[in-house]
């Protein structure tokens, strides 16, 4: 079974989720996409990386807006 597989597959607890930092959860289902990507899609490593990067750093900066201190 795909690592990806086996992650979507899995049921939702706190142990599954992961660290809850940030936006950590989301960037992490990006990563996951681009692995997926990448050894069932084929696509190329270069490519993926940069994709995951840039909706990471979408969703980062979101989150940042979202939870930015009150002064």
């Amino acid at each position: 079974m795909v690592a990806s597989a086996q992650l979507a597959a899995a049921t939702p607890t706190s142990a599954t989720a992961g660290a809850i930092v940030g936006a950590f959860p989301a960037i992490r289902n990006h990563v996951t996409t681009a692995i997926e990507d990448v050894l069932v899609n084929g696509t190329d490593v270069q490519t993926a990386l940069d994709n995951a990067k840039a909706l990471a750093d979408e969703t980062l900066a979101e989150y940042n807006l979202l939870n930015a201190p009150e002064n």
